[in-house]
């Protein structure tokens, strides 16, 4: 089934589509009762039968819908059209943290923030009884200001009261999930609990800063063979500029062991945002972006070249007595010489603005 904008479904009136994930068809629309703009979201039935995907989705509905956090994306009810069900939940504006990967290595300071929000939200998840067990930057979208909400608990595994008649879709045997974000114990199969979770956090933790998954692999074999039997490329190579602070946290949430990995979401939550508030701190080293340390010795050279060819060409003419060259020639070349060289910061400073925003 596909929808036009226009089309109404109740109080519900279609905006655009938003996108087709694996599993699901999202569209925005406009709750004309409240006033308010809300994401629909219809199972694919091309993804898996109609037996399977109402279940899946009304587990995703029951499972956000149990949790009132800010970081994660509110449920409003779960709807019917045309025999099709769908949830209506909160539309979050802005950009998955996997188009902001997109754009390459993320600054410290933003990764830690990032991490801490996740954190929060998958700690109240597990205080609720749900394992998220899907958790990649598909799923994690980054709105104004930098707020961050997790969405799609479609794969959640449910162990709190009140959800027995929906059935789990991560049951001992099963293999659910995203290749690059399970953990050793999800590819054997094994019963997954919250240290599932922390593993994901532990990918994106060293993903956002690095650039670059900690694991590599050309082919879904070769990537599932590392993440079982190698161990994670180091943040502190990637990121020489990563506190100490951030690299324990990834290597703590990467124990490919699940009995030594021992770190909750609340301790994640906790040391990012303790992390966060040190980074901010009056007389804190600002942290340097990737790409600029690469960039900055070049414009320096190029002033030193400036002022050195500035300063000869100045002493030339004074000694030999061309002050009419010197006021006429040099000085004017000197003078644009020196506003091009801070253009170029300027365009470079500007650039750089530009990319962050994207």
């Amino acid at each position: 089934m596909h929808l036009n904008a226009g089309d109404r479904l109740g109080h519900y009136a279609i905006v655009s589509e938003l996108g087709t994930g694996g599993t699901g068809r999202v569209y925005l629309a406009r709750d004309v009762t409240l006033n308010r703009p809300v994401a629909l979201k219809f199972p694919l039935q091309r993804a898996e039968p109609d037996s399977k995907a109402r279940p899946r989705l009304l587990r995703e509905a029951q499972a956000a819908g149990a949790l009132d956090h800010p970081n994660i994306a509110a449920v409003y009810e779960v709807g019917e059209h045309e025999s099709q069900p769908f949830i209506a939940m909160a539309y979050c504006p802005g950009d998955s943290l996997k188009a902001c990967l997109a754009c390459g290595p993320m600054p410290v300071s933003d990764t830690v923030s990032i991490l801490a929000q996740v954190a929060s939200g998958l700690a109240a998840a597990h205080d609720g009884g749900i394992v998220y067990l899907d958790l990649k930057p598909g799923n994690i979208m980054i709105g104004p200001g930098g707020q961050v909400r997790i969405l799609d608990f479609g794969l959640a595994k449910i162990t709190g009261p009140g959800f027995d008649t929906v059935t789990n879709a991560t049951a001992a045997g099963s293999i659910v999930g995203t290749l690059g974000y399970m953990a050793p114990e999800q590819f054997r199969g094994g019963e997954a609990d919250a240290a599932a979770d922390i593993w994901a956090v532990g990918i994106i933790t060293h993903e956002m800063p690095a650039g670059r998954h900690p694991f590599e692999g050309g082919s879904a074999a070769s990537l599932m063979q590392a993440i079982l039997e190698k161990a994670p490329s180091s943040l502190a190579d990637a990121r020489p500029d990563a506190p100490p602070e951030l690299i324990g946290l990834a290597a703590a949430a990467l124990q490919k062991d699940r009995a030594r990995r021992r770190l909750t979401a609340a301790e994640a939550a906790e040391q990012a945002r303790a992390l966060l508030a040190r980074l901010a701190a009056p007389g804190v080293r600002a942290l340097s972006r990737p790409g600029r340390r690469r960039w900055m010795p070049r414009a320096a050279a190029a002033a030193l070249i400036a002022v050195g060819t500035a300063m000869f060409l100045w002493h030339w003419a004074r000694h030999a007595g061309k002050a009419r060259w010197a006021r006429d020639i040099a000085l004017p070349r000197i003078e644009e010489l020196a506003a091009r060289i801070h253009g170029g910061i300027s365009a470079g400073g500007e650039r750089g603005a530009l990319a962050r925003r994207r």
